[in-house]
Parts: C-alpha cells; structure tokens; sequence
C-alpha cells in the first residue's frame, strides 16, 4: 500500500510539474501573440513576430518572406522581416536572390516529412536534420545552409502570401509536435494581424482619398456657385460620388466614427459607419450634428472629451484603449485617432477607427485574478505557518516557565518549612540562654571563690567572650532566617507563572521578587562593581493581571539590561566602572487620566542601533551571541503586555545613551 501511495503521489507530482510547464507555454504563446497583435503598423507586427518567435522557440534566425503566385508557381519577393543571433550572416543581403520557383512541398522520404496542416489554409514545412534535400528541391532554405527548419505558409485571401521561417544553423533539431502546432497557432493570428493592418492601411488610404475627393467637391462647389445654371447637375454628380464614399465607407469591416471640431472647440458627431450603428444601437443619420452629451451618458462624453483632447495635443494620431459601455454591456476597444486639418492648418475634424479586444482584456483579467489568487494563497499559507511556528514555540515556553514555577514554589516550600521551625526555637533558645547567663551572673556574684575545676573550666570556654558573643550570634542566626524567609516570599510570588486566573497583585511586590532572583547579578564581583537599582515607586494600586506572566515580562527586561550593562563593561576599565557606576532606574507612576500603571525600566547602557529598534519585538530576533539567546524573551513579553493584558510596551534607545523600555497596563481587566 505504501509503494502504491508513492506511486501515486510521484504520478500526481509529475502531472502538477507537467500541467505548470504547459501553463507557462500557453502564457509565454499568448504574450506573444498579444504584441503580435497589438500593433496595426505593418512593418511594426513582422518586426515583433520574428522578434516573439525566435525568442519563443529559441531558435537561431528567424524571417517572414513574401511571395507571390504565377501560374500556380511561387517566386520570393524578398525578405520582408528577420531578428538572427550575432554570429549569424543576415539573410537580408540575400533579398534580391532569384530563387528557383518551388511547388508546394510534399514529403517524399526522411530526414524530411510533412504535419498535419494545422492553420487553414497553410502548410507546414519541417526539416529536422539537413535542409540539402530542401536545398535540393530549390525550397526556401536554398543556399541558407540551414541544418533543421519550420516553415509555415502564410495565407491571404485563401492564397500563399509569403512564410514565416525558423531555422537551426549550428545543429540539427527535432522539433515537437507542441512547436509544430505553437507555430501553426502564431501563423494564424500572424495572417489575422496581417489582414487588420492592411485592412487598417487601405481604410487610411480611403480616408484619405475620401478627404481628396470631398476636398476637390468643396472646390468644385465654390466654383459652381457662380455657375447657377448648372447646379443640378454639379448636385447630381455629388451624390454619385457620395454614394461611391458610403460605399466605402459602410462597406469597411471596422467600426470608423467622426468628429468635428468647431471654431469655439466644441465636438460634434458627424456620424459613423454601419458596424458602429451595429454595435451602438444609432444610426450615422440620428447623430449627425450632436454633441457627446446628447448621445452617451455624462461620464462617457467626458471620458471621450480627455481621448479627444489627448489627440489635440499629441497634434498627431494617437492609439489607446477605452472602456465603454454599449447596450448596457462593457466592453473593451482599441481606438486610433487621426487628426484632418483645414488650409488654414486648424485641425478641425477628428477620424477614429476601433477593434474590439473585449476578449482579450477578459483573459487578460482571468490570468491578473489567478495571479492574485495564488499570490493570496501563497501569503495565507506564509502567515499559517508563521503563526504555527509562534504558536509552538510559545507553548514550548509557557511549559518550561510553568514547570519553573513548580519547581521554585515546591523549593520555596520545601525550605519554608524547616526555616519557620528554625527562626520559631531561635527566639526559645535566645529567651532560654539569657536566662541561663543570667544565672551564671548570680554564682559569680555570690560565689565569687569557686573550686578549682569551675575556675579551669571557665578560662577554658572563656567565659567572659561566650557571653558577650553568645548574643550577638543568635541574632545574626534570627538574621540570617529572616533573609531566608524573604528570598523563599520572593521565590513564591515570583513562581506565580502557571497561575491561568486573572487576579489583582501588586506591581511592586512583583518587581522586587524579580530583583531578589537577580540579585546574585546584581552584586559586586571581582571584574567589576555592583549595578545600582534606582527604585522610584510611586503610589499604586492592586491591578487585575496574570501576576505570573506579568513577572516574565520584568524577568525578560530586567535581563536584558543587566546583559546590555555587562556587555557594555567588558570594554571598560574597573575604576571607570566605579567611577560612572552601571545602574538601572525603576519608576512607576499611576496615570489617573488614562486608569493605567506605567513602568519604566532604564539602563544606562550602550543602548539599540536605530536599524533593528523595529525588530526587537519580532519573533526569534536577537542580538545576542549563538546560545546566549533565543530571541523569544521580548517577543513573548509584548505579547504578555499587548494582547493578554491590553496595554502597551515600547522601547525608546539612543546609541551610547542607554535603553528605557515603558510599560503601560490598565488598572483593570474586564473581569465580571
């Protein structure tokens, strides 16, 4: 079972490999084809065809030729469009070599074979090993020397126009099928752009020859005015040619509309062809002579007004993309303005011809919210396991302080009961042997002259020193018990760190158990003085806090200022120590305006680079040398701080001049 899992899991892997290379294909095939596309200038699509293709299939040359057709043979017209690697020679210089008229190319036997012809219309030519045979039969590839070939016929108006040619010179290729089909697709869309831009080229030349025309007519009327008697048939002969223009002018594919442009700028449609009329729902007739507001709505005619003006000052054509809504659809359209000028040089009607790209704006927009969406996914998964990581890692924590805390309160407890037994029979015997001294004061009052052996025992224990020292002894015993009823009262307060219940506590008492713990860091060693606690409390009442997470949090910061300060002395002398004294200043101060305590904790050490201060709350950053820290302590205490407690914690450091970390928590809690 476990092999046929892997199986399968190695199968699902290769199929989700598989499918993410297909994907990338298809998106680098419509890239392409989308420049291919976008332009209407027919020099502008071979350019970027053979740029797209050759870099596409990574191939080593690639041209576009034209040819032309007599009795059923094709002769090359030339070289029209190439993009080749360096160290190729540039077939360019062969655009005058008279090839040999060729026949449409049907294999015969390897290393050439004929595909399925997958572009209507076209053929596809493939050469995987050596062209000589093509060379051979005064194919395309004649004296090229082009080891491996795809060629595909390009069709117009259901005849070869000329080929789009991918050749190999260093090496032989086998080319794929996905290749033989990619490059079959691109011809098809290479025939389309082809059509558009001479369609779009012969729509110019109309315009123009209309705008020559209805110039010569505009002349031709000025003249006929002082001919009244033959107006009607100047009249006559302009509605011939008017219809001749409609002709032209509905009979174009294209949506084509125009503007004209009065004396004081306001635009008027002069009309449009039937496609408009098609696609707009209004004839050329219903608005001819309107403004933009009377015939789209106010946020249409303004958008159209800012492409109109864009033209006006570009004072040239411009192409651009609009979005309108018509028949209460949006749709997508690539727009092309073409200023016409009067003899005065007044630009003073505007010619526009459009295409629909609706459908690739949709795809366009398909492959932006798949994008989005898998970048969504991506940042979802990211912060899941980054909240995880926290997550284990805090639990991990939160054990090892609870079993800390069992630890330290099963100590305090466990030395709190001898010492209470000692510090009660301390007073007893404190009480019993002044008694005793007291009576061995009376015998030597009265018996002054004791026998011989009391006299030897007494200077042997010293009498004299036994009783001036016997009390001072048992108070510092009582001393000594009192300091370790108050370290064991600090160990207990402080081992509060698996208590779950939120309850009222006093800061303070907080903050000395906390110091009590340190205070074996705290005092003077042989390297250097001790540091200074500076405490400044101020009047404060009992809070609603977890007291035990509340004491990590003075634990972690306290902590880090004595490791801030040590790290500070290592570079500094003993007697520089002592002369400008380590210390760490602790203030608390009620805010009554805020019903908050505030905390202040300073040490007068190196302080935090400006560069990381941000960072110093993020999770497993620290400062500190490998395995001196884990980067958790200030991560955890913000956390306590901010979200358990709902306060606020923030640092404020200058380099050189020391770090206060502020601590401000709400007297109370919420609890019901």
């Amino acid at each position: 079972m476990n092999s046929n899992f892997c199986t399968a899991t190695y199968q699902d892997y290769k199929i989700c490999e598989q499918l993410e290379k297909i994907t990338h294909q298809q998106s680098s095939l419509l890239q392409s084809i989308n420049k291919i596309r976008l332009s209407l200038d027919f020099s502008t699509i071979l350019e970027v065809a053979t740029q797209e293709v050759r870099k596409l299939f990574n191939a080593e040359s690639v041209i576009i030729c034209r040819v032309e057709s007599s009795n059923n043979f094709l002769h090359q017209c030339g070289i029209l469009a190439e993009d080749s690697l360096a160290k190729f020679e540039s077939l360019v210089s062969h655009l005058n070599l008279n090839l040999t008229q060729i026949e449409p190319y049907v294999s015969q036997s390897n290393p050439l074979e004929e595909e399925s012809v997958l572009a209507e219309n076209s053929q596809i030519y493939v050469c995987r090993e050596n062209c000589e045979n093509l060379n051979d039969k005064n194919h395309l590839q004649a004296n090229y020397q082009a080891k491996a070939g795809l060629i595909v016929s390009l069709i117009q108006n259901n005849s070869t126009w000329g080929f789009l040619c991918v050749y190999q010179y260093s090496q032989t290729r086998n080319w794929l099928k996905d290749e033989i089909e990619n490059i079959s697709y691109i011809a098809s869309h290479l025939n389309t752009a082809i059509a558009q831009a001479e369609a779009f080229q012969t729509v110019q030349n109309q315009l123009a020859h209309l705008e020559r025309i209805i110039a010569t007519q505009s002349n031709q009327i000025v003249q006929d005015e002082a001919r009244f008697l033959k107006l009607s048939e100047t009249e006559a002969k302009l509605q011939e040619k008017e219809q001749f223009l409609r002709s032209i002018y509905d009979g174009v594919e294209h949506l084509i509309f125009v503007t004209d442009i009065l004396e004081n700028g306001e635009y008027r449609l002069a009309g449009w062809n039937l496609p408009v009329e098609h696609a707009v729902g209004l004839s050329g007739t219903q608005v001819a002579g309107k403004t933009l507001e009377e015939v789209f709505d106010s946020e249409q005619a303004k958008s159209i007004k800012q492409d109109y003006q864009q033209c006006l000052d570009a004072d040239n054509s411009v192409v651009y993309e609009e979005c309108r809504i018509l028949k209460g659809e949006e749709t997508w359209w690539l727009t092309t303005l073409n200023p016409l000028r009067n003899i005065q040089g007044r630009i003073y009607r505007l010619v526009g011809t459009t295409f629909n790209i609706s459908d690739r704006k949709q795809a366009e927009k398909e492959l932006r919210d798949s994008e989005n969406q898998i970048r969504q996914q991506a940042q979802q998964l990211e912060e899941a396991l980054r909240e995880l990581q926290w997550t284990q890692t805090q639990m991990i924590q939160n054990e090892k302080m609870s079993s800390l805390g069992q630890m330290v309160a099963g100590v305090a407890h466990e030395i709190n009961n001898p010492v209470n037994f000692i510090y009660g029979n301390i007073i007893y015997i404190n009480e019993s042997m002044q008694d005793l001294l007291e009576l061995v004061d009376l015998y030597q009052k009265y018996y002054p002259e004791p026998i011989l052996e009391i006299i030897a025992k007494t200077e042997d224990i010293d009498l004299e020193f036994f009783q001036e020292d016997l009390s001072k002894t048992i108070n510092s015993m009582m001393l000594g018990t009192k300091r370790i009823k108050e370290i064991v009262k600090s160990l207990r307060t402080f081992s509060r760190l698996d208590e779950a219940e939120c309850k009222t506590a006093d800061v303070h008492e907080g903050i000395d158990s906390t110091l009590m713990i340190l205070q074996n860091r705290l005092k003077a060693s042989a390297e250097c003085p001790e540091i200074q606690v500076l405490k400044n409390y101020g009047d404060l009442p009992l809070i609603e806090c977890y007291a035990g997470q509340l004491n990590q949090v003075f634990m972690n910061i306290i902590t880090n200022s004595i490791d801030a300060l040590e790290e500070q002395n290592v570079k500094r002398a003993f007697k520089d120590i002592r002369q400008n004294p380590n210390i760490i200043s602790i203030v608390t101060e009620m805010l009554e305006r805020e019903n908050v305590v505030q905390i202040k904790i300073f040490d007068n050490g190196t302080g935090i680079p400006k560069n990381i201060q941000n960072r110093i709350f993020d999770p497993f950053f620290t400062t500190k040398a490998v395995g001196k820290g884990t980067g958790l302590g200030m991560s955890i205490s913000y956390k306590i701080i901010t979200e358990t407690h709902k306060g606020s914690l923030r640092c404020v450091s200058s380099p050189g001049e020391g770090t206060e970390f502020i601590i401000k928590i709400p007297v109370t809690q919420g609890i019901t």
